[in-house]
C-alpha cells in the first residue's frame, strides 16, 4: 500500500511540473524578423527592438543584417522599432505570428554624405618670418664675419740681433787680428744694455695677430 502511494505521488509530481512548464513557456512568445531601410531595403544595424511592462522597457537590438529575435510576454500587444537616424515605429503583434519584416522610414533631416576638399595653396615666401631671417643673415654675412669680430688680437714687434763686443780689443790681438780690429772700431755701432756693440747681424719685424 505505501508504495503505490509513494509511486501515485512520484507520477503527479511529474505531470505537474511538466503542466507548469508549459503554462509558462505559453505566457511568452518569440518573434524573429527583420528591420530594413524603407527606401532601399537594407538591413539596418544595431536597432532596437523593445516593448514596456511595469514601467520597464526590455528588448534588443538588431544585428549587422538587421535581423533580430526577442521573447515577449503574453500579455504585450505591441513593441516599438527605432534607430537614431530613422522615424520610430510602434508595431501591434496581435496578428504576427512568428517572422516578421519592419520597414523604417529615414528621418528628414537626415544630412548626406558631404565630401569637401581643400584645395592646396601655393608656397610663397612672401611674409614668412624663417625666410625674412636667413635673407637678413646672408646680406649682412661681410659686416658679422668673424674675422672683424675677433675675441683676440695683438700686435707683435720681433727684434734680432747678432753683433761683436769693439771693446774687447785684447782678445782680437791675440788672435793677431789688429786690422780687423781697426775696422771694426771705424764702422757705426750700436748701443744695447749699457755697452757699444758692433752689429753683424739685425732683423726687426711688426705685425699684428688674430686669435
Amino acid at each position: 500500500m505505501y508504495m503505490r502511494t509513494f509511486k501515485f505521488l512520484k507520477i503527479t509530481f511529474f505531470f505537474s511540473f511538466l503542466l507548469i512548464n508549459v503554462f509558462c513557456f505559453a505566457q511568452n512568445k518569440t518573434i524573429k524578423g527583420q528591420v530594413v531601410d524603407a527606401e532601399n531595403k537594407d538591413g539596418i544595424f544595431r536597432a532596437t527592438v523593445s516593448y514596456s511592462i511595469d514601467g520597464f522597457a526590455q528588448g534588443v537590438t538588431s544585428d549587422d543584417n538587421g535581423r533580430f529575435e526577442i521573447e515577449i510576454p503574453q500579455e504585450i500587444d505591441t513593441i516599438k522599432i527605432s534607430h537614431i537616424s530613422y522615424k520610430p515605429k510602434l508595431l501591434s503583434i496581435r496578428s504576427v505570428k512568428k517572422s516578421i519584416k519592419i520597414a523604417l522610414e529615414p528621418h528628414a533631416s537626415q544630412i548626406k554624405e558631404v565630401v569637401i576638399t581643400a584645395k592646396r595653396e601655393k608656397y610663397t615666401n612672401k611674409n614668412n618670418p624663417a625666410v625674412d631671417l636667413i635673407e637678413k643673415v646672408v646680406e649682412n654675412r661681410d659686416k658679422n664675419s668673424i674675422l672683424n669680430h675677433c675675441p683676440l688680437q695683438y700686435s707683435s714687434h720681433n727684434k734680432s740681433l747678432i753683433a761683436l763686443d769693439p771693446t774687447n780689443d785684447t782678445l782680437l790681438n791675440k788672435i793677431r787680428l789688429r786690422p780687423v780690429v781697426n775696422l771694426m772700431q771705424s764702422l757705426d755701432q750700436t748701443y744695447y744694455d749699457s755697452k757699444n756693440y758692433l752689429p753683424l747681424y739685425f732683423f726687426e719685424e711688426l705685425s699684428k695677430v688674430f686669435c
